[in-house]
């Protein structure tokens, strides 16, 4: 039995991921098929914000507040590593969506017609680059452990190129 103080937070994290889903909707980002076939509640289950699971939460917390810009991009990449087939070709196809997804953020964010912000489009660049090396240079393990998660009827990266069902 939930908290009323569960409940209230759950009800927060369901608006703040359906505001992410608008957004990523209006910017027409590049997401898997099942992003949009999911409700609110299940993508705020699985949506954590930046950074690993077996990071603290406070860790996270802080890491996704430097990051505010680009929480569009984390909850995209959460369902990726959720949906992981544990296989190096789904992982590079979810690398490839953070970038080109950041590169479509950036241009939606910080147009280059708006000169006044480029200051401000350079810093966010540069945050969206450190972000996709984390990636490049981390993520690996993460993927194939997310596989692993998935359960006894998925067969993480048997056929090196996709996960089979059993």
């Amino acid at each position: 039995m939930l908290t009323l103080k569960e409940i209230v937070q759950q009800e927060s994290d369901i608006r703040h991921v359906r505001a992410l889903r608008s957004e990523i909707k209006r910017m027409n980002l590049s997401r898997q098929p099942a992003f949009d076939n999911m409700s609110d509640y299940e993508l705020a289950k699985i949506y954590n914000g930046y950074g690993p699971d077996s990071w603290p939460v406070a860790i996270r917390d802080a890491v996704t507040w430097c990051y505010d810009n680009w929480e569009v991009l984390a909850l995209i990449h959460d369902l990726d590593f959720h949906l992981s087939d544990g296989t190096r070709r789904g992982w590079m196809e979810a690398t490839a969506r953070w970038q080109i997804n950041g590169s479509l953020a950036l241009s939606d964010r910080y147009p280059m017609r708006k000169f006044w912000l480029w200051p401000a489009r350079m810093i966010a660049w540069a945050k969206l680059r450190a972000s996709l090396r984390a990636l490049q240079l981390c993520s690996w393990p993460a993927w194939v452990s997310a596989c692993g998660r998935r359960g006894a009827d998925v067969q993480c990266g048997r056929t090196g190129d996709e996960a089979v069902k059993v």
